[in-house]
């Protein structure tokens, strides 16, 4: 996640995205996990889509 900063550390966002995937229902109908996974790394991962999923986690 180098191409922009949340203001949330990266080990508490791949903790939180853990858990959405874990307890959402069927969050894998609405994003493939892996592939999330992965454009989270390179950073290209939509900033919004982060943050309301840390937000769903976190709850």
């Amino acid at each position: 996640m180098d191409h922009y900063d949340l203001g949330i550390p990266k080990s508490l966002i791949l903790t939180l995205v853990e858990v959405f995937f874990d307890n959402a229902y069927n969050a894998t109908l609405v994003l493939h996990k892996r592939l999330f996974l992965e454009s989270l790394e390179r950073g290209r991962a939509n900033p919004h889509v982060v943050l309301s999923i840390c937000a769903w986690a976190a709850k």
